[in-house]
């Protein structure tokens, strides 16, 4: 009898444990789900479980590059990108976006937060960033003529 009730316990146990792991891509679409709801903190704990399955997938390390900039943690973005781009040498779309959070940082340690934002709120907001540098560059310049 001792032996039967341990037999259960032991399949109620692993079912239990099967239960809770997710396949691969159920775990990437939980991810992606999560940054898309705006839980950018959920959602780079989801892409580091996917990346410890799958280490060398150049999606999953630019989406979660993209999520930790997306969190203002831009040096973290450029170690995803980094990564990917030593998978893909020459990947435009991974490239583009370590140069834009490469940008972000170089805005941040000079202390022009306004300028970081512009690049952190979308890679895709060029000309805003644009617009501020000429902004600025004009302020300078109006200055110097005083």
């Amino acid at each position: 009898m001792l032996y039967f009730a341990t037999s259960a316990l032991a399949l109620l146990f692993c079912a239990f444990c099967g239960a809770q792991s997710e396949e691969p891509d159920q775990i990437l679409r939980r991810a992606v789900s999560l940054h898309q709801a705006g839980e950018i903190d959920a959602a780079i704990q989801a892409y580091g479980e996917y990346l410890i399955i799958q280490p060398d997938s150049l999606m999953a390390l630019s989406i979660l590059g993209v999520a930790y900039a997306r969190a203002g943690r831009y040096e973290e973005a450029i170690a995803q990108y980094q990564r990917g781009l030593q998978l893909q040498p020459g990947n435009g779309p991974v490239q583009f976006n370590l140069e834009c959070s490469g940008e972000a940082v170089a805005y941040y340690k000079t202390g022009d937060a306004e300028h970081a934002a512009a690049v952190g709120n979308g890679y895709r907001e060029r000309a805003l960033v644009r617009m501020l540098n000429a902004e600025s560059d004009a302020k300078q310049l109006g200055a110097a003529g005083k």
